[in-house]
């Protein structure tokens, strides 16, 4: 994983992603209900030379295996070769296209997710945005944000036992992100 970004003199501030108030939630309904997992975000970085996000460049990488659903032996399936394949793909990467501004707060964030090796453009609604100063020493941001992606475009099948009165899962998963960032020049 790299933090290579698109750059020019124009970008004057390079945000890192607190790995630690960080997260991505996928929730997809099935037929008993909603299962929701989080993952934990290993690396990030957001890059712009506005005083907003409106020209911001980010990306960020997900383990795979920091997959929690509350449930040891949903977390073994879902990690398995039937739907994250863990093993052969270890991370999920996401690199924004546009950040655009849809109100005081509030931006449209559209990107490429790469889940399995497999990458797609993807829409995200930022509900809330935020800046702080916590301190001289310490500027911050965030946003939370949700979209929705079809799951069975990157490589997740339902399985065959479905088709006999099994659990039925929709193919559409909703995306939670929970980013924060720490200033890093000043």
């Amino acid at each position: 994983m790299e933090n290579a970004l698109p750059t020019s003199a124009r970008i004057l501030h390079t945000w890192k992603i607190d790995e630690a108030r960080s997260t991505v939630d996928f929730s997809v309904a099935q037929s008993i209900g909603q299962m929701n997992c989080r993952f934990g975000i290993d690396a990030g970085c957001l890059k712009m030379s506005s005083p907003d996000f409106r020209d911001a460049s980010m990306a960020f990488w997900v383990s795979t295996h920091s997959l929690d659903s509350g449930s040891r032996q949903r977390n073994a399936y879902l990690v398995s070769e039937q739907f994250l394949d863990a093993e052969q793909y270890p991370y999920m990467e996401f690199r924004n296209l546009s950040f655009r501004r849809a109100g005081a707060l509030d931006y449209a964030l559209e990107g490429l997710l790469t889940i399995r090796n497999l990458t797609r453009n993807v829409h995200f609604k930022i509900e809330q945005g935020w800046f702080s100063n916590a301190g001289e020493r310490e500027r911050r941001a965030g946003f939370k944000a949700v979209g929705r992606i079809n799951r069975y475009l990157y490589g997740s099948r339902p399985d065959p036992w479905i088709d006999i009165g099994g659990v039925i899962v929709d193919k559409w998963a909703t995306i939670f992100l929970h980013l924060e960032f720490t200033r890093q020049d000043g």
